[in-house]
């Protein structure tokens, strides 16, 4: 299901929910209908795209968390007390996410809901800056990401190439896995490395497919892996199911529902079409294909020993270019930011990587140094060897010249 399914049938149900006061829902449907509209405006579109419901999408669970929160009352009726405490709650972990932890990403519910259009709506917008005004975002962003190491051991128990192809992909590019599964046949060219003539994928990362933060790029994949499943996969081609009561294999598909329903019939592979995808499944399995490898794997992420995510992998891959020695600008352009980026910022600094110029900057400054110090004493040594051979020229001149003098005076030497 896409982004814009989901969000179409998540917004009939939020304003359809009998649960919620019928003066939120309205507002609800304002919002929606000026954030709908704010959306074309800001990227000139005549009709939302992908990007665009991924956006609306975030605000079916904000708004339906905040209502909750606030115990369905009209937010054109909130008082300063009312979101005095949610905020205090909220900071002081009372109010759990549905792991039972504190909420991580409060600042989002506070910029793009009490501070933004959903209160201005409601006339609580200047209310909740007043009562958020001691609110700072905590600018040391958690630092998770995969080694090497541990990226092979979570592949090591995969066998599906499609899942591979996919896992390999999103260490090699480092591009968000949700656009990795929007890619067609046509947005990836096998070619030869110029330089080292080994074959490579030129996996281009189209505007209409990527973060509109991110920057429209073609990047060359890096390993040798990658190109090996990449292949398996072209070669064996895209999967039709074809109906039929007298056949023997039975294949799970997701209904309108959202429930699965078995269905019987034949398997046939034929070859990719250009505007065919890569891939044929969804977000969600892909979100159980990597779950499922990292508990039987033991592979885990750093530094907490998290199961893996496949944003890990997007920094994990990032992480390993830079030890590798890649600067920060280069990693930056693979990644889809701009050179001024400080997204990098808390990986260089928790891998300790800037530090280790000054040190370096130290060495070589102490061998130049040393080295001065060994030129200038070859120079003394030089010096002091010339005076002597000098000294002892002038000494052997002298003798000559002394026994030249007692001869001429008849005085045996």
């Amino acid at each position: 299901m896409g982004f814009r399914e989901r969000y179409e049938s998540g917004k009939e149900k939020l304003l359809n929910d009998p649960s919620i006061c019928k003066e939120n829902k309205e507002l609800f449907k304002e919002f929606f209908e000026s954030k709908e509209r704010k959306l074309k405006r800001q990227n000139n579109l005549a009709t939302l795209d992908e990007p665009c419901y991924k956006t609306l999408t975030s605000y079916l669970g904000r708004l339906r968390n905040v209502n909750n929160w606030f115990k369905n009352k009209s937010w054109k009726e909130l008082t300063k007390e009312d979101i005095q405490k949610v905020y205090d709650d909220l900071e002081d972990g009372k109010i759990k996410n549905n792991k039972g932890e504190r909420y991580g990403d409060r600042a989002s519910y506070y910029n793009k809901v009490f501070r933004s259009k959903p209160f201005s709506l409601a006339g609580k917008a200047d209310l909740a800056r007043e009562v958020l005004e001691d609110f700072k975002e905590n600018s040391d962003k958690d630092v998770r990401f995969v080694t090497e190491e541990e990226f092979r051991k979570l592949i090591s128990v995969v066998a599906n190439p499609h899942h591979l192809a996919l896992l390999w992909l999103q260490w090699d590019i480092g591009e968000n896995v949700n656009t990795l599964l929007q890619l067609t046949k046509k947005d990836i060219i096998k070619q030869k490395n110029p330089n080292t003539k080994e074959d490579e994928y030129l996996v281009n990362l189209p505007k209409a497919k990527i973060k509109r933060s991110k920057m429209t790029r073609s990047e060359p994949t890096l390993y040798p892996e990658t190109v090996r499943y990449l292949d398996m996969v072209f070669n064996l081609g895209k999967e039709l199911f074809i109906e039929n009561k007298k056949g023997d294999d039975i294949k799970k598909v997701m209904g309108k529902d959202n429930k699965y329903k078995k269905i019987i019939g034949k398997r046939k592979f034929v070859p990719l079409e250009e505007s065919d995808p890569i891939f044929s499944f969804e977000h969600r399995q892909a979100l159980k294909v990597i779950h499922r490898a990292g508990i039987k794997s033991g592979a885990k992420c750093m530094p907490q020993g998290d199961l893996i995510t496949w944003k890990d992998l997007r920094s994990g891959m990032a992480c390993h270019l830079l030890k590798k020695g890649w600067s920060r600008d280069e990693v930056n352009a693979r990644l889809g930011h701009t050179p001024s980026s400080k997204s990098l910022n808390a990986y260089i600094n928790y891998l300790a990587l800037d530090r280790h110029k000054p040190k370096e900057t130290l060495r070589k400054t102490n061998m130049e140094e040393m080295q001065n110090e060994l030129e200038e004493s070859k120079r003394t040594g030089k010096l002091q060897s010339d005076r002597i051979r000098r000294q002892n020229e002038e000494l052997k001149t002298l003798q000559k010249q002394v026994r030249l003098i007692l001869e001429q005076q008849g005085i045996d030497v």
